[in-house]
């Protein structure tokens, strides 16, 4: 009788345990840098003519041509690795000018100088390009965009929620938000690899990783239904673990939005220095303005502009409400 009851037990034991599994979780894989400095060469965005970016055996198909290429940074950043395997820049047509308007094709520049500094609730993108400077922040208390170029300097001022600029954080450029780390995952063999899986509502990431270590090779998100790949994230010339850096830190990255079966948008980025161990000063996450300013209050409900008389040590610790009020003041700011 002790010995069928023995059994049973370890039966019920076994039959229940993969229930209370831990679940695996790509935050267990990966490390997720919570402050740091970067500083990189953003690429503006163009069209490529032929890359075809389908299936995730095309993804992997191109990723191994351009892994091939040795490093050479002077090719990265005039473009010519590219031209290396047969791509070249897609050419758009302007439409037919109106009668009595010239309409011309500004191209901008080739590349633009970044440098992000973050924390774990603050994050300021400093980007400069010819003469004109960009800087995108937000913070616990407000968001920012502001541009300037010679004396001209505009200040678009949002609440937090408004969830209105833009900049690329390191998270997302390096293929480790928290949203995609904090995602469970199983390992899938797909196109003679292993990667990493997580599902989400429509879609689904693949990461392509070193088993051994703590690198990314590639993400690459598709449609749940149709298995078509949406965009895709490669990582090139990875450098190993050092003193400022605990993960291999790519000097490569180019994002891919493919957008027809041969044309693709592609961003690339150039890491020229990280450092996620040093700690980040209060001055680098300020943003200030100086006097003659234009200052747009975009939480008002009707839109708020006033000239800013004195300089403003730092408009992103500032809430908008509080910023709009001090303009009003008498004497201005």
């Amino acid at each position: 009788m002790f010995g069928r009851l023995l059994s049973l037990s370890l039966l019920l034991i076994v039959g229940v345990s993969p229930l209370f599994a831990e679940e695996k979780r790509l935050r267990d894989r990966f490390a997720l840098p919570e402050q740091g400095h970067i500083e990189l060469q953003r690429a503006i965005i163009a069209d490529l003519d032929g890359v075809q970016l389908e299936t995730i055996a095309d993804v992997i198909q191109f990723r191994s041509r351009l892994e091939a290429i040795p490093y050479d940074r002077e090719s990265i950043l005039q473009w010519k690795f590219l031209e290396k395997l047969g791509l070249s820049a897609a050419q758009h047509q302007l439409p037919p000018s109106p009668p009595g308007v010239k309409i011309e094709m500004v191209q901008g520049a080739a590349w633009t100088k970044s440098q992000l500094d973050f924390t774990k609730d603050t994050f300021v993108d400093r980007t400069s390009y010819d003469k004109s400077h960009r800087v995108n922040a937000f913070s616990p208390v407000s968001q920012v965009s502001l541009y300037r170029s010679g004396n001209l300097e505009t200040i678009d001022h949002f609440s937090i929620d408004s969830n209105q600029v833009t900049g690329i954080h390191p998270s997302q450029l390096f293929g480790r938000t928290s949203q995609l780390l904090d995602r469970n995952y199983q390992t899938e063999p797909h196109a003679g690899h292993n990667f990493l899986l997580a599902h989400f509502n429509q879609v689904q990431y693949w990461v392509l990783a070193d088993e051994d270590h703590d690198a990314i090779w590639a993400n690459i998100v598709t449609q749940k239904d149709s298995g078509r790949v949406i965009s895709c994230s490669l990582h090139f010339y990875l450098q190993p673990p050092c003193e400022t850096c605990v993960f291999q830190l790519p000097k490569l990255i180019l994002d891919f939005r493919p957008q027809s079966r041969q044309v693709c948008h592609v961003t690339m980025y150039h890491i020229d220095l990280a450092d996620f161990q040093s700690p980040v000063q209060p001055q680098q996450l300020r943003v200030p303005i100086h006097a003659g300013a234009v200052y747009c209050d975009k939480t008002s409900p009707t839109e708020f502009e006033r000239r800013v008389a004195k300089p403003i040590d730092d408009i992103l610790g500032l809430d908008p409400k509080h910023v709009h009020a001090m303009l009003q003041a008498p004497g201005g700011n």
